[in-house]
């Protein structure tokens, strides 16, 4: 039996090697896995959103020291035939045939000859190649669009620059994407731009913004990336955070530190791991041997080799007795004891047991397992909806799945029956009604009958939104109807989808807006940008976010680190640590002070300070004083909110109207909550009374009077008396 090791980081599938004779497992600290399966079992992503190109991408394989490619199932689909290759990006892989390089697509045909002596992989329809001594860029169809004039150079990154050097003994610069010097070179190295800064070496390290300009002076022995306007850089082996400006928020003093998540950040000191506030104040002593980040609440923590989990307090919530564990999801998350994966409450109870080889998270009620090399789908209860018996499978997308037998790709319904017989090589979720498959290395869509509806002849294409899909021809992005008719003609470097009318487009690296006629209402001129909601988009100029309307007027003045977008007209705005709030003029409303906050919703919105959660107005008042462990938004009148680790609501002046005393519950809907005690699910209403007494193993919200429930494996619907409408067999 040949094995391979994969390596997957940050989630990224890499090229794959048969390492005979040899077994090596190797665990990093910073997101990478070694895995070694059997004939490589890798499970492709096929979700209901947008694609990412590794998805059900080819994987790079090598024997007898040749390389070729196969597909998730370990099926080989390119025969080992090259003397070197690379991974596939926008659709093609780099080849290596006699010391030279050119590029495949994915049936294996050569699309450009093998002609370079190295070349890099494809970015935003261009490709770094080197010709003799010197570096150029290529389009798809193997041309240069930029002339080889560069000693080095590297792929261009999502914001239309490329690090280049002209000569042996000369700095480091940036082009665009005509060849325009737009940064001179003049650094000793560089690395690509995020959220507007990028870093420069010179004799230290600092970061300029795309003009060139130097924001932070270098001074530092190492520096990360900004997220949410703050980055991590080291000095004298100390590691802390600065802002934008350079100003230093929390002084270098941690061995090790990762970014912020739900406004913590894990941090190293003497070898042991805990947490800090954005403030730099220490939240949860280091005490563990690693860590990871919090999700919904909770982190997984790791003593003496086993993994557990604690709260924003350091408080031990799950005791550390597995062998592995993941980030919590829906109320859920996936452990691993004695090589099976299996599912956890919050409160550690173990909900499905550890049996499978391998799963992925719920969607729209089921997940997918694998069981002794096949993938089916269980239900939150643990049932095995669908046996095992697909060699790959994706998420549930409007009732159906996607699903591989024999390299082929067909849907099935919930029940597990096949709609859409296996036919295609690949395939994604529906979305408003319809698929987007591959056949033969091109792209079309199916409706979920099985009818094809727009043939396929795509290099690439996304999902419906708003009626219509984005799709590439000839190196270019253009956008069809659900005909198939070409409404916009392809003629974007880059693009997005439809919403609220109008698409975010990439031209010459700078970003805009057209509607759905094609025609441009404003035009690209942004660093980078973000889709319209509530009439309003956020844009970046200049390393600073504002927002603009639908004609193109700054209606906020970009003067912010970070903004996230407008939900009953109020946005989240933050500086170097704290959080606030502005409205639709750009008005401060509340000053940014909060350590976490939730949206508005019935005009308060959730806030944490000094690790407890209250309820503020649009005004900035503290309505409901900070008090309670976790707090949700307010939904037909009430709030959830968390005290001691148990569940009940208050109301909008902060009366408890039902006490803490559930151990989990969901939000009200239609009138009514599902809440679970003693390991039972029921249904109460507003005023706590109990209208469905506890007794379902799974219960989810009511919908047009009717709820999803699970009792002894079997799945039912009731009404809001409880009665049975309909209940499985």
């Amino acid at each position: 039996m040949m094995k391979y090791i994969i390596w997957i980081y940050n989630n990224n599938l890499l090229n794959i090697t048969n390492k005979k004779q040899k077994t090596m497992c190797l665990k990093s600290r910073r997101t990478m896995i070694c895995v070694l399966i059997a004939i490589a079992i890798v499970a492709s992503f096929a979700g209901c959103k947008s694609k990412v190109d590794y998805n059900g991408a080819l994987f790079c394989i090598s024997e007898n020291d040749r390389y070729g490619f196969m597909d998730s199932t370990g099926r080989v689909i390119i025969k080992p035939q090259y003397d070197d290759a690379s991974f596939f990006s926008e659709g093609l892989a780099a080849v290596s045939q006699n010391g030279k390089w050119g590029f495949i697509d994915k049936t294996g045909k050569m699309v450009i000859e093998p002609q370079f002596l190295s070349v890099s992989h494809f970015s935003g329809g261009l490709a770094c190649v080197k010709e003799y001594i010197y570096y150029g860029y290529i389009d798809k169809t193997g041309e240069f669009v930029i002339e080889p004039d560069y000693f080095e150079a590297y792929p261009f990154g999502e914001d239309g620059l490329a690090e280049v050097k002209e000569f042996e003994y000369g700095g480091w610069g940036f082009i665009d994407k005509t060849g325009k010097m737009v940064i001179k070179p003049r650094f000793k190295t560089v690395d690509g731009f995020n959220e507007g800064l990028a870093w420069v070496r010179m004799e230290r390290q600092g970061f300029i913004d795309k003009k060139g300009k130097l924001v932070v002076e270098p001074q530092f022995d190492r520096v990360f990336s900004f997220k949410d306007g703050l980055a991590i850089v080291e000095k004298d082996g100390k590691c802390g955070w600065i802002d934008k400006t350079g100003k230093t928020v929390i002084e270098p003093q941690f061995d090790y530190a990762y970014g912020f998540s739900e406004s913590l950040a894990r941090v190293e000191l003497d070898g042991k791991w805990g947490y800090i506030h954005k403030t730099g104040k220490m939240a949860v002593e280091p005490q563990f041997d690693y860590a990871y980040g919090f999700s919904e609440g909770l982190a997984c923590v790791e003593l003496d080799g086993k993994w557990g989990y604690i709260d924003k307090t350091g408080k031990m919530v799950v005791e550390p007795q597995f062998d592995y564990a993941y980030g919590f999801s829906e109320g859920l998350a996936i452990v691993e004891k004695d090589g099976k994966c299996g599912w956890i409450d919050k409160t550690g109870k173990t909900v499905i047991e550890p049996q499978f080889d391998y799963t992925y998270g719920f969607s729209e009620g089921l997940a997918r397992v694998e069981l002794d090399g096949k993938w089916g789908y269980i239900h939150k209860t643990g049932k095995m909806v669908v046996e095992p018996r697909f060699d790959d499978n994706g998420d549930f997308c409007e009732g159906m799945a996607c699903v591989e037998l024999d390299g082929k790709w067909g849907y099935i319904d919930k029940a597990g029956k096949m709609v859409v017989e296996p036919q295609f090589d690949y395939a994604y979720g529906f979305s408003e009604g319809l698929a987007c498959v591959e056949l033969d290395g091109k792209w079309g869509y199916i409706d979920k009958t099985g009818k094809t509806v727009v043939e396929p002849q795509f290099y690439d294409a996304d999902v419906f939104t708003e009626g219509l899909a984005l799709v590439e021809k000839d190196g270019r992005l253009g956008y069809i109807n659900k005909t198939g008719k070409m409404i916009i003609e392809p003629q974007f470097d880059d693009a997005d989808v439809f919403t609220e009318g109008l698409a975010l487009v990439e031209k010459n690296g700078r970003l805009g807006y057209i509607n759905k006629t094609g025609k441009m209402i404003i035009e690209p001129q942004f660093d980078d940008a973000d889709v319209f909601t509530e009439g309003l988009a956020l844009v970046e100029i200049d390393g600073r976010w504002g927002c603009i309307d639908k004609i193109g007027k700054l209606v906020i003045e970009p003067h912010y680190n970070y903004l996230y977008g407008f939900v009953e007209g109020m946005a989240i705005c933050g500086d170097e640590a704290k959080i606030g709030f502005i409205d639709k003029t750009g008005k401060m409303v509340i000053e940014p002070q909060y350590d976490s906050v939730d949206w508005y919703s019935d005009d308060l919105a959730p806030v944490m300070k000094d690790g407890k959660w209250g309820y503020i107005d649009k005004a900035g008042k503290m309505v409901i004083q900070p008090q309670y462990e976790d707090a949700y938004c307010f939904s037909e009148g009430l709030a959830r909110i968390e005290k001691k680790g148990k569940y009940g609501w208050i109301d909008k002046t902060g009366k408890i109207v039902i006490e803490p005393q559930y151990d989990d519950a969901m939000g009200i809907i239609e009138g009514l909550a599902p809440i679970k005690q003693d390991g039972k699910w029921g249904y109460i209403d507003k005023t706590g009374k109990m209208v469905i007494n506890p007794q379902f193993d799974e219960a989810d919200f009511f919908e047009n009077g009717l709820a999803l429930v699970v009792i002894d494996e079997k799945r039912a619907y009731i009404d809001k008396t409880g009665q049975y409408i309909w209940k499985e067999k």
